[in-house]
């Protein structure tokens, strides 16, 4: 329930219940009847707790079944099954929405308010990106969403919940504030308590420009999309990325997809016949690969297996029991900028450079030589990157969303694109002839609060921001 509220004290007891690959941990009465848990901790330690909670929002669950429903992933056995034919129940979703409500959202504005009576700016534009970032996740997912009165629980003890595009806008509003807190250089630094950056301002500044891009592609603004992600990440090594940091310490900080798959659920999440190793696999009749790209290396990142016999790559590849996960990146910033320049102003040589540098740091990592740059006429009629034939425009639109679907495989955001584009790269429907189009609102939220809607929206209606129809079908 989103008016509950805890605070967490040691980073060991938040290792004990956020790392854990099974969500089944996740149980906030376990924990409130804890003798050893106090009610109180500097807001620099429960930085740290709701970092580790951002975490597992972002490659937990809520990743897993973004994967499945993209056709990265597929549902093999038990219950995943049913998540395969897009089955779900409002239970499947309690412990991630406790999560976000409890130990993110609800931690990140007991710091705000603590570094604000202290004047801690650097200290608070931290928490608040990281509240942004959550309440983007949800509000993406689920549409309207308990916000402004949420983690209020003596004020508002049935939250109402706001519609998606005031949630938006509000996440812009603190994303913007937390960019001027950053900037001033005022306050004492968190140092490691930040897990990701070291307290580090400047990128922090970049991630907090990056978001907003994405949230401003998310409701179609694609002017202001372009601005920000031109502020955006901007280092192509990687170094400016928000990467959630894992290791080899099980149920400590080992990656979560790694312990689902090898650990816990052994044979639940596989990626048999899926469509994105499909794309990657130089032996599938749909692989992707031209004159100038290479997709071997990729697919053998992610992926093993042939003849449509895939599974994850939990050995030495990006679900490694060590791996570290992308949360906000410069190749995806990148390909915000392409989509979006192309989109706002049909600037197609802006967006071909942005595509092409989105490339140049894939080249880094799996080439050299592997993501060769694109040239203006290669997206001519019947160019390599053009085979289907279509206008050049749309056929660069397809190639970049192409490839902002492969590089967020696990990636939350994949799933927010299919549904913003209205599945314009055509990701296979797994059954029936519909899409999926948002989560479920929790069990848990359902049953507390007197405001939750009644009836609940079901998986295939579309969010507020998602129902008319994405520009790029009509570009020409």
């Amino acid at each position: 329930m989103t008016g509950r509220l805890h605070r967490w004290t040691t980073l060991v007891v938040l290792a004990a219940l956020l790392w854990a690959g099974c969500d089944a941990l996740v149980n906030d009465e376990k924990f409130d009847k804890s003798p050893n848990l106090a009610t109180e901790a500097p807001p620099e330690q429960i930085l740290t707790g709701a970092l580790v909670g951002s975490i597992l929002l972002q490659d937990g669950h809520l990743a897993r079944l973004s994967g499945v429903w993209t056709h990265q992933f597929t549902g093999s056995d038990r219950q995943f099954l049913a998540y395969n034919e897009y089955r779900v129940s409002a239970d499947d979703f309690t412990n991630m929405w406790n999560l976000a409500y409890q130990d993110i959202i609800g931690q990140t504005r007991l710091i705000r308010a603590e570094a604000t009576e202290t004047n801690n700016r650097l200290l608070r534009g931290i928490a608040t990106i990281t509240e942004a970032l959550a309440a983007g996740t949800l509000t993406a997912l689920f549409g309207d969403i308990p916000f402004s009165q949420a983690a209020q629980p003596e004020q508002y003890p049935n939250p109402a919940f706001d519609p998606q595009p005031q949630v938006y806008e509000a996440i812009q509003q603190m994303l913007g504030e937390a960019i001027a807190d950053l900037q001033s250089g005022a306050g004492i630094s968190p140092g490691s308590r930040d897990i990701f950056f070291g307290a580090d301002a400047d990128k922090w500044i970049k991630v907090a420009h990056t978001l907003r891009a994405r949230y401003y592609l998310h409701t179609g603004d694609y002017a202001q999309a372009l601005q920000h992600a031109q502020m955006g990440i901007d280092a192509p090594d990687g170094s400016g990325d928000l990467i959630a940091p894992h290791g080899s310490s099980l149920y400590n900080d080992a990656n979560p997809f790694y312990l689902f798959v090898e650990i816990e659920r052994s044979g639940y999440m596989t990626a048999e016949n899926a469509f994105a190793p499909s794309l990657l696999d130089p032996t599938s009749s749909i692989y992707r690969g031209n004159a100038k790209t290479d997709e071997s290396a990729r697919f053998a990142f992610y992926y093993a297996g042939e003849n449509g016999d895939y599974v994850l790559n939990t050995a030495d590849g990006a679900f490694a029991i060590d791996a570290d996960f992308p949360i906000v990146t410069y190749v995806e910033n990148q390909l915000i900028i392409a989509e979006a320049a192309l989109l706002a102003n049909g600037d197609f040589n802006t967006a071909l450079a942005a595509l092409n540098n989105a490339r140049a740091a894939l080249d880094q990592k799996f080439g050299p030589g592997a993501y060769q740059p694109y040239e203006a006429t290669d997206f001519d009629a019947g160019g390599i990157a053009n085979p289907q034939g279509e206008s050049r425009n749309r056929a660069l639109l397809r190639e970049i969303l192409e490839e902002k679907y492969l590089s967020l495989i696990g990636n939350i955001e994949a799933f927010n694109d299919a549904r913003r584009t209205d599945n314009f790269i055509g990701i296979p429907i797994r059954t029936g002839n519909r899409f999926p189009q948002r989560f479920l609102y929790a069990l848990s939220e359902l049953n507390a609060n007197e405001n939750a809607p009644n009836p609940p929206p079901g998986v295939f209606e579309p969010t507020t921001v998602n129902a008319g129809d994405y520009p790029g079908l009509s570009l020409q």
